[in-house]
């Protein structure tokens, strides 16, 4: 498979990619950043939502558990098409900030490289699958927030908040391996941030409110 990334167009805004395993508040973080920040940031769509989301008569890969039974072979057709999707995204987000004035951030609903977590080889093997080095993917984005999943840090919530995403299919025990495997992909990273599951959601959406707004600052 050919180098993706050379299909990606250089720019000087900064990117932050927001991951974590499910049930780790990133939709709330990303709606108070997008009301926080508004007309600061623009925020790239999470590519695999997208595409579960799809109908399987429309092109998308089918949800495990609904339309098929998962197996390693639907894992890794989906990775490419999520690897594609986000690209995809992310190089409409840089051409939408190019027009506008005031955007600071390009904010990643996940990563490239979240994608490893997905794969029995982890990094290795995704960038041998797509033709890039470790180094070329994590240099592609400036700041890593990773939201512990409840998976993680509160287990017995876990079950009673996963019916409120219809896409999500991983009980706690694979929710709270993906989790560590989302940190494990990161790990390299320069600035790679570990946001642990609070007592309350806001506690912790105000935590990376005020994460980012010092970055902002200390990147002016």
């Amino acid at each position: 498979m050919p180098n993706l990334l050379e299909r990606k167009r250089k720019i000087t805004l900064k990117k932050l990619v927001i991951t974590g395993g499910p049930c780790g508040a990133k939709s709330e973080v990303l709606k108070a950043i997008m009301q926080h920040f508004t007309g600061q940031v623009i925020v790239v769509p999470e590519a695999a939502t997208q595409l579960l989301e799809t109908p399987m008569a429309e092109g998308g890969p089918g949800v495990p558990g609904k339309d098929l039974d998962w197996s390693q072979e639907w894992q890794s057709i989906f990775q490419t098409m999520i690897v594609e999707r986000q690209l995809a995204n992310e190089a409409k987000a840089e051409a939408e900030a190019s027009q506008l004035e005031g955007i600071e951030f390009i904010v990643c609903d996940r990563g490239i490289l979240d994608g490893a977590a997905y794969l029995p080889g982890g990094t290795a093997e995704f960038c041998e699958r797509f033709a890039t080095t470790l180094e070329e993917y994590l240099g592609q984005y400036d700041h890593i927030l990773h939201l512990n999943s409840l998976a993680t840090d509160r287990p017995e919530e876990y079950d009673r908040l996963k019916a409120t995403n219809p896409s999500r299919f991983e009980d706690s025990d694979t929710a709270r391996e993906l989790d560590q495997k989302l940190i494990a992909a990161w790990s390299g990273h320069r600035n790679h941030t570990v946001v642990r599951t609070t007592e309350t959601l806001q506690q912790k959406v105000e935590f990376c409110l005020a994460h980012l707004s010092q970055i902002m600052e200390e990147t002016r």
